[in-house]
Parts: C-alpha cells; sequence; structure tokens
C-alpha cells in the first residue's frame, strides 16, 4: 500500500472523529461559548494532525498554524453574523474561538508526538497504534 493511500485512510479516520465530536459538543455545550470553544477545539486538533503527517514543521510552529486554522472557521461564522440584521460581530466568541483552537492543537500535538497511528495493509488489513514515546 502507498503512503498516500495510508495518509488518505488516516484523513479519513481524523474527519470521522472531528464529525463525531461535533454531535458530542452539540449535545453537551451549556452555552454559545462552551459551543464555540468545543468545535475550536476540534478544529484546531484536527489541523495540527495534518500538519503532524504531512509537513516537517517543529512543534510550536504546528501549534500556531493550527491555533490559526481553527479559529478560521469561528472568524468566519463572527462575520457572517455581523451581517445579519440583529446579530452582531462578537470578541468573546472569538476567544473562546481561539482559545479551544490552541487547547486543541496543544494537545493534539501532546498525542500526536507520543502516539503514531499507522494503517497497514498486508495479508490482512490492520490497525495499530504504536506508543513513541512515554511521558
Amino acid at each position: 500500500m502507498t503512503p498516500d493511500i495510508k495518509m488518505d485512510k488516516k484523513l479519513f479516520l481524523c474527519v470521522v472523529m472531528m464529525l463525531a465530536g461535533f454531535t458530542c459538543v452539540n449535545s453537551f455545550a451549556v452555552d454559545d461559548k462552551t459551543a464555540h470553544f468545543g468545535l475550536s477545539a476540534l478544529f484546531g486538533a484536527g489541523a495540527e494532525t495534518v500538519l503532524h503527517y504531512r509537513t516537517d514543521f517543529e512543534d510550536v510552529e504546528r501549534v500556531a498554524l493550527g491555533t490559526l486554522l481553527g479559529s478560521i472557521p469561528g472568524l468566519a461564522k463572527e462575520i457572517i453574523d455581523s451581517r445579519q440584521d440583529g446579530n452582531e460581530f462578537s470578541g468573546r466568541d472569538l476567544t473562546a474561538d481561539v482559545a479551544g483552537a490552541f487547547s486543541g492543537a496543544f494537545i493534539s500535538n501532546l498525542f500526536n508526538n507520543a502516539i503514531q497511528v499507522r494503517i497497514e495493509s498486508g495479508d490482512g488489513k490492520q490497525l495499530s497504534v504504536v506508543l513513541d514515546k512515554q511521558y
């Protein structure tokens, strides 16, 4: 199996986990800020994971870019909200978005450095999780 197919399966798994996370965040969010934080954490974690496996960036760069990319959907939502009648741009919502994206990217970086997921196909299909570092 080629490395591209392995990566595509990892990305697919990441997308499925993010969609499951969206459902959980929307179900358990107590208020609007919690929902902003939770969804942005998922976006930040997803962005850092993609950067982790697709780039040669160092940890700090991946977390910073993951935070930036994870904050973009929240910023877009606030811009769209500000254009609707009776709605306005909320700096507090955006703060929750950035904090969530940073938390997600940071925690994802810790996990991605500690655990390497390999999806390989030999005689039979298998999923292996290898603990590379111990903390």
